[in-house]
């Protein structure tokens, strides 16, 4: 289950990550190096970096049929910059689709890290995402002279789809 919960944390950051760099002027961000699930590697992380984590989500019960995820972006960089911001503000815009309305029924490939930690697809599932739901808009948390957190939360619920049914 821990397997699953983090293929769909990497398909869904992946996905927003991919809609973040569809915004015209700004600079790509990749993973493993601008965007990073559960844990950032600090040598090869950018300045700024960001990292998805996903914290008190629902358990499988039949009542509940759509598991929902809560997910917080974390975003972390030097003080007295705008940077964190405005990499946290990217990625929180594109929680919202062309109307400016949260996305909703939308559908995202499934990723999954291989056997020597590299992104890939996973060609037999993908997601629906039914709904994401903003908890909260970016914010910074801290910011001294060592660094500047910003962070932002919302909830995902998604139905996982067999790419391909036996």
């Amino acid at each position: 289950m821990r397997l699953e919960i983090n293929n769909f944390l990497l398909s869904v950051a992946s996905a927003l990550m991919a809609a973040a760099n569809d915004a015209a002027g700004s600079a790509a961000i990749t993973l493993g190096r601008d965007l990073f699930i559960i844990q950032a590697n600090e040598r090869s992380a950018a300045d700024p970096h960001a990292v998805f984590r996903s914290y008190a989500s629902s358990a499988s019960d039949p009542m509940r049929p759509f598991p929902l995820m809560n997910i917080q972006l974390h975003a972390i960089g030097r003080p007295h910059q705008q940077k964190p911001l405005e990499l946290a503000s990217r990625l929180y815009e594109a929680l919202f689709d062309a109307k400016g309305l949260p996305r909703t029924l939308w559908t995202i490939d499934g990723k999954k890290f291989n056997d020597v930690g590299d992104v890939v697809n996973d060609t037999s599932m993908n997601y629906h995402v039914i709904m994401l739901t903003p908890g909260s808009q970016p914010t910074v948390i801290r910011q001294d002279d060592q660094r500047c957190e910003v962070t932002f939360n919302f909830t995902a619920k998604y139905q996982v789809k067999n790419s391909n049914p036996a």
